[in-house]
């Protein structure tokens, strides 16, 4: 356990090196990575409403800003959760439904103009 306590404060240190760089100087994806590996280190820890906490933000991320990078952590992080250890604890089902709405592909916006359901196909 100590070192998952270990992690939580480098993944907290990290966040914090991130908020105190000037705006033009901070690597978003860099915090974005961060926050869930910190959030993963808390749920390893036991700490699913600290998970809740750290992953706030990246869940609130629109759609653009969601990198396959990040959805593989918060996939590693949505198997930590589904295994037994958490297996009826609401904030992990909370936790994995979130994870599923993150990392679902979005649905397609049709273009100005085009049809928004499937082409008709040649009778």
């Amino acid at each position: 356990m100590a070192r998952w306590g270990s992690a939580a404060r480098g993944g907290l240190c990290a966040l914090e090196i991130f908020a105190a760089l000037d705006e033009h100087q901070r690597w978003s994806s860099g915090a974005v990575a961060a926050a869930v590996d910190l959030g993963t280190a808390r749920a390893l820890r036991g700490d699913l409403a600290g998970t809740e906490a750290a992953l706030a933000g990246v869940f609130a991320l629109p759609i653009a800003e969601r990198t396959e990078g990040v959805s593989q952590r918060l996939l590693g992080l949505g198997r930590i959760l589904g295994s037994s250890r958490y297996r009826g604890a609401v904030e992990a089902t909370r936790l994995g439904g979130s994870i599923e709405s993150f990392t679902a592909p979005a649905s397609p916006t049709p273009r100005h103009g085009q049809p928004s359901g499937p082409p008709d196909l040649p009778a």
